[in-house]
């Protein structure tokens, strides 16, 4: 015993411990008490052993769940850009329809087709030259 507390004195806990196994052999000297501190021992570096793997662990944790998070933000700002891109197209697309539509009336004429038929062309147009009037001239 007086080896054991000498190893623990000079920090050889792993030498100590060797020694206590080997106390354990003599059960009619300690009735089993150095296999007992020795068990100790080792459940103590298990368990230290343990919550260190565990603190790493969770460390890894936090770390993967960090970087989902920042992951997730960059996909919904991905998201959010796109959807603000769809709604420039949409607003530029309706913006240009309806002057587009006002310009089909004027420079989409059948006329300023080079491979129309001029006489289907005239035809198409006809209708809209001849205006009803609804005024009376006095």
């Amino acid at each position: 015993m007086k080896q054991v507390s000498e190893l623990l004195k000079a920090d050889d806990t792993f030498g100590a411990w060797k020694l206590l196994y080997s106390l354990s052999d003599y059960d009619d000297l300690d009735a089993g008490i150095s296999r007992e501190l020795a068990a100790r021992v080792e459940n103590f570096w298990n368990t230290d052993r343990t919550k260190n793997g565990l603190e790493l662990a969770n460390t890894q944790l936090r770390s993967d769940a960090a970087t989902a998070v920042h992951n997730a933000d960059l996909d919904a700002q991905d998201l959010q850009y796109a959807q603000d891109q769809q709604l420039q197209k949409a607003k530029q697309g309706s913006q240009g329809n309806g002057s587009n539509a006002n310009a089909s009336n004027t420079t989409n004429s059948p006329l300023l087709n080079p491979d129309a038929d001029p006489i289907a062309a005239e035809a198409a147009l006809m209708p809209t030259m001849v205006a009803p009037c609804k005024t009376r001239w006095r």
